[in-house]
């Protein structure tokens, strides 16, 4: 795993807004615009975090806020 990677993209998440929104939306998107180079399983575990979000405005500023990523289980 490339841990460097997860943690720019983790980053990056936390701090712009419409980067989180294509990451939950398209991460293959996301991943891909942001030149990020993960392995099959962290592009899988963006992609489950998926269903963990729901994207308006208010509950997105809380997850941002509160680091809605985590590294590890």
């Amino acid at each position: 795993m490339s841990i460097e990677a997860m943690k720019a993209v983790i980053a990056r998440a936390n701090n712009d807004k419409d980067f989180l929104r294509l990451l939950l939306s398209n991460p293959d998107d996301a991943i891909k615009i942001g030149g990020y180079d993960l392995t099959e399983q962290e592009v899988e575990m963006i992609k489950a975090s998926q269903g963990q979000a729901r994207l308006n405005d208010e509950e997105l500023e809380k997850r941002v806020s509160r680091g809605f990523f985590r590294l590890g289980p």
